[in-house]
């Protein structure tokens, strides 16, 4: 009777992802700082954060391309790479894509030929490599099709003034960050190129465009890079004023953590148009769901 009784109960069905499209990525954009990593200025390294090996090695062993969309200019890719590994995050330097790299295309694409950098060697060094003439705040000639401004914590009046000039002969005014701050391992550190972008503006009226995140410039430049369609990509990030809105606006899977700038509550604030699909603890929560 018992045994009878218990063979006409349906089996439990098995738990329903609550996400599944994030099955559907075929593949990742992931942020660095906040996300796979804290930056440790004083010692000038990186931290990673918990899982973020893991997640990196499931996203490879099932055969997903991936890239790191960062908007910290302080290095060039293969440098940032470099440091990266030495922490025990195993990228490589075509898998780092930094905002240059976005400029670059973007200033090639429009014909733009001349272009003054306000920024060290991580600012400037993808654009020469692309082939565009870089012109420097100590040259004695200022004028330029636009000026970038990216990592320069030595900012002082000269580069100002060499933006300031350019941007009264016509030269369109682009920044690699809008942010006000970004995490690290000792909490948040300025974002040097909006305070910078900010101040040409004020000084010319000339409004700044940002080509790092949430430019749809970025995003599209990651899915060129990986060769897929953006709407196929799964971008993971810490803030909620950059990759979520990024990634909803382009019809990408959009998932957030919190262990940098945001937290649940911030993601939940967003408009429903750009909050993330799925928000996680952290990056080792991605491994459950890979």
């Amino acid at each position: 009777m018992t045994s009878a009784l218990h063979s006409s109960i349906p089996p439990k069905p098995e738990a329903e992802d609550p996400f599944p499209r994030l099955a559907s990525a075929r593949g990742f954009v992931f942020d660095l700082d906040g996300t796979l990593v804290l930056p440790d200025k004083r010692a000038g390294n990186y931290r990673p954060l918990p899982g973020a090996v893991e997640v990196l090695a499931r996203v490879r062993a099932r055969g997903l391309p991936l890239v790191a969309l960062t908007n910290n200019t302080l290095h060039r890719p293969t440098d940032c790479a470099a440091l990266l590994r030495a922490a025990g995050i195993g990228l490589h330097g075509d898998e780092i894509i930094t905002p240059s790299s976005v400029a670059a295309e973007y200033f090639i694409k429009r014909r733009f030929r001349r272009v003054l950098v306000i920024g060290g060697e991580g600012v400037w060094h993808p654009l020469a490599e692309a082939g565009l003439e870089v012109v420097h705040p100590d040259s004695p000639d200022h004028a330029a099709d636009a000026v970038y401004v990216g990592y320069h914590p030595g900012f002082g009046v000269k580069d100002l003034e060499a933006g300031c000039r350019a941007c009264w002969g016509g030269a369109k005014l682009f920044v690699s960050s809008g942010v006000p701050y970004f995490a690290t391992h000792d909490g948040r550190a300025i974002g040097i190129s909006r305070a910078i972008g900010a101040a040409i503006t004020n000084m010319t009226g000339r409004n700044f465009s940002v080509l790092g995140k949430p430019s749809s410039h970025a995003l599209r430049y990651a899915s060129r890079r990986l060769g897929l369609d953006v709407r196929n990509l799964a971008v993971v990030g810490d803030d909620p004023r950059l990759e979520p809105i990024m990634a909803r606006d382009a019809g990408a899977i959009a998932i957030g953590v919190e262990t940098g700038i945001g937290r649940r509550s911030d993601f939940a604030a967003l408009p429903p148009r750009h909050q993330p699909h799925l928000v996680l603890p952290h990056i080792g929560d991605l491994l459950s769901r890979l």
